[in-house]
């Protein structure tokens, strides 16, 4: 015959232990479930910030591209139009057919187009000093900026002046008198002898 213990026993403990173990366990899920539910999110805010910047990113190259093919490009109409903005706001002083006579002022015709452009830009946001320059583009738009550099990148630039002949013969070439009779129309920007006295503008010499 069975003993009966003078100890009685309570099923509920082992339940007790069994649903604490188990809303331990719940509890330790949900807490896992909500950081992972945290790192999602994080990497999908980051794939959208990622793909923000390419589309940026994507959009600028395209703007520098467009940009690049208005000005290495242009229309007919385009040089026409930047003709008319020169003859206001540019002839006075470097002239219309983009050759200066006065050794003051650059030549601008044949110049590079992106060159012409930058520079202008450069006047028109206050990055180069000069109040002349920069009161005559102020209140130019970006595409009349593009307009005038098209136009003077468009003309002949200023041929190299044939050297005095003497008695019949041409006289002997001097490079150095030359490069120097070249070089007069530079001096304005990049100073006399090549050293330049303009913030922003680079010296020519060595």
């Amino acid at each position: 015959m069975r003993e009966i213990s003078n100890h009685p026993t309570c099923s509920f403990a082992g339940k007790n232990v069994q649903f604490a173990a188990l809303n331990h366990g719940r509890k330790r899920a949900r807490g896992i479930t909500s950081k992972m539910n945290i790192v999602v999110h994080m990497l999908r805010v980051a794939v959208l910030l990622i793909g923000g910047a390419v589309a940026a990113s994507g959009a600028a190259a395209q703007s520098v591209q467009e940009l690049d093919r208005s000005l290495l490009f242009p229309s007919n109409a385009d040089i026409a139009d930047g003709e008319k903005l020169a003859a206001e706001a540019c002839g006075d002083c470097h002239r219309l057919n983009g050759i200066s006579i006065n050794p003051t002022f650059a030549h601008l015709a044949g110049q590079h187009v992106i060159y012409l452009y930058n520079e202008l830009l450069a006047y028109q946001r206050g990055d180069r000093d000069d109040e002349s320059m920069s009161s005559a583009v102020e209140f130019l738009s970006d595409e009349a900026l593009r307009k005038v550099a098209v136009y003077y990148a468009s003309l002949a630039p200023p041929q190299p002046v044939a050297p005095a002949t003497t008695a019949g013969r041409p006289a002997a070439s001097d490079p150095v008198e030359s490069g120097k009779s070249a070089a007069a129309s530079c001096a304005g920007c990049h100073g006399e002898n090549g050293n330049s006295q303009i913030p922003g503008m680079p010296s020519l010499t060595a």
